[in-house]
């Protein structure tokens, strides 16, 4: 994301929010590329702009002497404070012993009310799944999902929502999402502008780059979008519907969730073509 367009997006929302507003820089992983967040912090900064919160996995933490001169000009820079992932799944990839790092670092320089680890119990109790059986496997994702209710989106519901106790997709007819597309008071804006409203990755309600973010509310609350229509009046069992017209038949083995129904429908409508730019882009529903 530009400079730019990264401090049109942080006015646009300071603007609609007024006081309450707060902005979380999260990814993917924004450390992925360390010059151009600092860019953006340091440009945000000048114009009075503070973020409330910038989340990170860690990975990058092999150098102490990095890690304290990157948390120095995160509190010179007045970040309100740093969200550091710590749970089961990102310890596969990440070793534990870079968030440990970061959290000893952190809390030094920043001071323990501006680091927030996402889970202090499993920081406290770190699980290395590496060394586990497939059972053994499969009960610590139980465990870490019961622990911790994620949305059952992208790869968690490919992966995650089959060890839950599953059910047909009637179970979910009357569960409408007026309330999280409408009213969630929480967007994430990706890179291209794309507008998701609440954690509803891959439901684009609108772009940043080609309206103002208080003009594209007005938009989209007069749309008359199919997807976007049927999710707020019905929820996802609507959209089974919508895509039983183009072939789409629930799978036998049921789902976990509303959002685990509406992640695997979406990416059935996704793959017709039919309903771009509303159900995509393509990174939220595959990763290559």
């Amino acid at each position: 994301m530009s400079v730019s367009d990264a401090l049109a997006y942080w006015k646009g929302l300071e603007a609609m929010g007024g006081s309450g507003a707060k902005i979380h820089l999260t990814g993917g992983e924004p450390f992925a590329n360390w010059p151009a967040l600092l860019d953006i912090l340091q440009a945000a900064h000048a114009q009075g702009l503070c973020a409330h919160e910038l989340e990170t996995n860690a990975f990058w933490c092999t150098e102490p002497q990095q890690v304290y001169q990157r948390c120095r000009q995160l509190d010179q820079l007045d970040l309100g404070r740093l969200v550091v992932s710590c749970d089961l799944y990102h310890q596969r990839y990440i070793p534990f012993e870079r968030v440990k790092l970061l959290v000893q670092v952190a809390t030094d320089v920043l001071g323990p009310e501006r680091v927030r680890i996402r889970w202090r119990d499993f920081f406290a109790n770190p699980v290395d799944i590496s060394d586990l059986g497939p059972e053994q496997s499969r009960q610590a994702y139980c465990h870490a999902w019961h622990s911790h209710h994620d949305r059952l989106t992208g790869r968690a519901a490919e992966k995650i929502a089959p060890l839950l106790e599953l059910h047909p997709a009637s179970t979910f007819a009357g569960q409408d999402c007026r309330k999280p597309i409408l009213a969630s008071r929480h967007v994430h804006i990706d890179p291209a502008g794309n507008v998701f409203p609440g954690v509803c990755a891959g439901l684009v309600v609108g772009n940043a780059r080609q309206n103002p973010l208080s003009q594209l509310w007005e938009l989209l609350l007069s749309s008359e979008d199919q997807i976007l229509q049927t999710l707020i009046q019905q929820g996802p069992y609507g959209l089974v519907s919508v895509a039983a017209r183009l072939g789409y038949q629930p799978g036998q083995d049921g789902f976990a969730g509303k959002c685990h129904l509406c992640t695997k429908v979406r990416r059935f409508l996704w793959d017709s073509g039919k309903f771009a730019p509303t159900i995509g882009p393509k990174q939220c529903y595959y990763e290559n």
